[in-house]
C-alpha cells in the first residue's frame, strides 16, 4: 500500500510551503513506512509514501518526466501486470 497527496494553487508559490507538504505526507505514514518523497514547483506540490514490495532500488516516486529541463509529468505507478495496454485519449 502506498499513498500520494497533491496540492494545486495558482495564487501561491507552493515552494514556500514545504513544511505543510511534509505534514501532508506524514499523515500517510501508515500507508508507506519505507520511503517518502516531496516534489514542489511554483503552483504544484506532490507528496508520496511508499511501501517497498517490488522494484526496491528503482521504485522512488513521484517519478519525473522532463523535457528540455522542464517538468512535463509527475507519475505514480502501480505494477499490476506485465501486459501493456494502450490508453485511449479521453
Amino acid at each position: 500500500m502506498c499513498g500520494i497527496a497533491g496540492w494545486i494553487d495558482f495564487d501561491r508559490d507552493l515552494t514556500q510551503y514545504g513544511s505543510t507538504v511534509r505534514t501532508m505526507v506524514a499523515t500517510m505514514a501508515n500507508r508507506g513506512p519505507d520511503a517518502e518523497n516531496v516534489w514542489t514547483d511554483r503552483h504544484v506540490a506532490l507528496a508520496f509514501r511508499r511501501l517497498a514490495v517490488i522494484d526496491l532500488p528503482g521504485g522512488d516516486q513521484p517519478m519525473l518526466a522532463r523535457e528540455n529541463g522542464d517538468t512535463r509529468a509527475v507519475l505514480s505507478t502501480t505494477a499490476r501486470s506485465t501486459t501493456s495496454v494502450p490508453c485511449a485519449p479521453s
